[in-house]
């Protein structure tokens, strides 16, 4: 069977129940957006291998204060992008609470990219704040981005544009969040 190599960006526990019936013993994972690794570290107990991705150094240090050096957790600072990760290495993304203050241009990056590190018929599973129209608000005194709103139409737009086979969006605005698609 084929080595199977995952991009785990951030997920919540029902997501992570979803993922982990699957059996991902003899798989590679990268958590991307790992933070303080409390999603890293359940993902490690399931996979051989997990590359925790950042942006900030300090999360990482979190992530080893917090869980120590376990030996099939390997640590990356990014800036970006995912050009640490190679072409064609990645079966499954997952993007958890990453996009939401995320400026759109790098949204459309990380879209982009993600297809670029994705194999054939690889998965990007993510979640993206919706609203009915596209909208920006201000994180007033926040040590934050601004919270970016999406509209379904702009993510199937995404799809299209990058080439990917959107295989679930979510009915209306209000009751989901969360998208595949398949490369």
């Amino acid at each position: 069977a084929d080595e199977v190599n995952l991009c785990i960006f951030f997920f919540k526990q029902k997501t992570a129940y979803e993922v982990k019936e699957c059996d991902w013993s003899s798989d590679v994972c990268s958590s991307d957006l790992c933070g303080a690794g409390r999603m890293t570290e359940f993902i490690a107990k399931e996979a051989s291998y997990v590359q925790a991705v950042d942006i900030s150094a300090e999360m990482l240090r979190r992530l080893h204060e917090r869980i120590g050096y376990i030996k099939n957790i390997e640590s990356i600072c990014i800036i970006r992008d995912y050009s640490v990760i190679s072409d064609l290495s990645v079966d499954l993304i997952i993007s958890y609470l990453v996009f939401q203050h995320t400026p759109e241009d790098m949204v459309e990056k990380l879209i982009e990219d993600g297809r670029r590190i994705l194999k054939e018929n690889g998965y990007y599973f993510f979640q993206i704040p919706l609203t009915s129209t596209h909208k920006v608000v201000p994180c007033n005194g926040a040590n934050a981005l601004d919270m970016v709103y999406w509209t379904i139409e702009e993510v199937e737009s995404l799809a299209k544009t990058y080439n990917f086979k959107l295989i679930y969006s979510p009915r209306d605005n209000i009751k989901g969040q969360f998208f595949i698609f398949q490369k």
